[in-house]
């Protein structure tokens, strides 16, 4: 047992010398037992939470989140490695197959990515739309619905249905969306973890600049300007 010497302090509570008397050295171990258990318990949910926030993070590269601009409403480069969309064959939301070819004989080409849950992509598309009418041959507007297929190439044919209901029933725009091949997925498409994203690239398909945000007419007119 402790022996406590405080009884001689005259604002000593005798009944606290009572309840110190019963405490032993077994109790005062347990108590730090239990002291490191909860340590260890707390140290076990923070290695829970990081886990949690990595996993997270790996989620939204894969799943492309909403975005209505980028954080100060300028070009932003997103690009990795990959600078160029290169080679490609890919198909329409209505069934056309096309190949990288569909880039020449124009300036420029402003390839927009966006995902059927995006309103700021959807809300852009007519703006996009007067783009591709506006520079004639000079300035090609090309869409791709990033979320109606897997990076292994597996449509979803719901997504799809949908897709072509926001182009043809909802926006009514004229410039053809495609869906990405499995390469584009793999490769300079690896990047975006944000939509809408867009790409300016020249007839060859290399990235001259990319951007994550909706833009208006007028902004897209601005960012065009330098190349044409």
């Amino acid at each position: 047992m402790i022996l406590l010497g405080f009884q001689s302090y005259p604002d000593f509570d005798p009944r606290l010398a009572l309840f110190l008397t019963f405490i032993s050295y077994t109790d005062i171990i347990q108590i730090m037992k239990t002291k490191i258990l909860l340590y260890i318990i707390s140290a076990v949910i923070i290695c829970g939470l990081v886990l949690t926030g990595i996993n997270f993070y790996k989620n939204v590269l894969t799943s492309p989140s909403e975005t209505g601009e980028d954080s100060n409403g300028t070009v932003t480069n997103g690009k990795t490695e990959e600078t160029e969309f290169g080679n490609f064959t890919v198909t329409s939301i209505d069934g056309d197959e096309v190949t990288s070819e569909i880039l020449k004989g124009h300036k420029v080409n402003l390839i927009n990515i966006w995902a059927t849950y995006c309103g700021p992509c959807i809300n852009e598309m007519p703006d996009l739309d007067k783009i591709d009418k506006a520079y004639g041959d000079e300035v090609q507007v090309i869409g791709f619905c990033i979320d109606i297929v897997d990076r292994n190439g597996n449509v979803d044919s719901d997504l799809l249905e949908q897709a072509v209901k926001i182009v043809n029933d909802v926006t009514k725009v004229s410039y053809p969306t495609f869906i990405p091949s499995s390469d584009m997925l793999k490769g300079v498409l690896s990047d975006i973890f944000a939509v809408p994203t867009s790409y300016i690239t020249d007839e060859n398909g290399k990235v001259l600049e990319s951007f994550m945000g909706s833009k208006s007419e007028e902004e897209l007119k601005k960012l065009l300007k330098k190349y044409l």
